[in-house]
């Protein structure tokens, strides 16, 4: 809806029940207004994340009443570093692809991180919290990782038709 403006400011009257993904992505909203929450039918806010219009560009950390999260970082040119924060359960399919971080903490709340969820990007530092049961295709994939330590609760790695968990160049898809 405003998506790719320059919005330096934003109230949200409790009468709109729903922002959409993505509604107020890429945007100038200090940090502070920058997460755009969903709302339940009341107008009150839920703790879903449902836009970021921030722009801060480097250094996300998610506040922690977020545990769940619709709205997309991709290809923001975020750099430095994500952290989920102690409060999100998982990490969206593609959610931070396409961008440059270097270094990435997924928090101890955190069960299942989505396919493609930080591909394309610069990552050289992970650390995942050790609740991570599942980590589907193609989440980490194209990033400089040189070292991984996977947590004692992994599960799955998933994997796309033809594909394997860990190519033959050794890196974790």
């Amino acid at each position: 809806a405003f998506a790719n403006n320059l919005i330096e400011e934003l109230e949200l009257k409790g009468t709109i029940i729903e922002t959409g993904i993505d509604a107020f992505k890429n945007n100038q909203l200090e940090d502070e207004d920058a997460f755009i929450m969903g709302r339940d039918s009341s107008g009150a806010e839920t703790n879903v994340l449902t836009s970021y219009g921030g722009k801060n560009r480097s250094n996300i950390v998610l506040p922690d009443k977020v545990t769940s999260v619709t709205a997309t970082f991709s290809s923001l040119g975020i750099t430095g570093q994500f952290d989920t924060g102690d409060g999100l359960t998982n990490v969206s399919n593609s959610m931070f692809s396409s961008n440059s971080l270097t270094s990435v903490r997924i928090g101890n709340s955190v069960t299942t991180i989505g396919y493609d969820a930080f591909n394309h990007n610069k990552i050289t530092t992970l650390s995942l919290g050790d609740s991570v049961e599942t980590i589907e295709y193609r989440a980490f994939a194209n990033n400089q990782i040189k070292e991984l330590v996977l947590p004692d609760s992994l599960k799955n790695t998933t994997r796309a038709p033809g594909y394997v968990s860990y190519g033959s160049d050794g890196a974790f898809y």
